[in-house]
């Protein structure tokens, strides 16, 4: 009986390793998603400002042709 009991004890051990080592397969695969839309933001934010800048200095270029 108490042979039976360790036994399932060490099976129980084995599977929440196993489980650990899952969760941080994950954790870290959440990380990369995280970080690359954090990019992905990034890039998008500074192509949008990028664009109203020239707009915005072509249009003052203009205004100032037509003065």
């Amino acid at each position: 009986m108490r042979t039976e009991l360790k036994t399932d004890i060490a099976e129980v051990k084995g599977e929440i390793a196993a489980l650990k080592a899952d969760i941080g397969a994950i954790k870290a695969e959440i990380l990369k998603w995280v970080v690359g839309a954090i990019g992905f933001q990034t890039v998008a934010t500074l192509g949008t400002s990028s664009r109203s800048s020239e707009s915005s200095r072509s249009s003052n270029g203009a205004a100032a042709l037509h003065r």
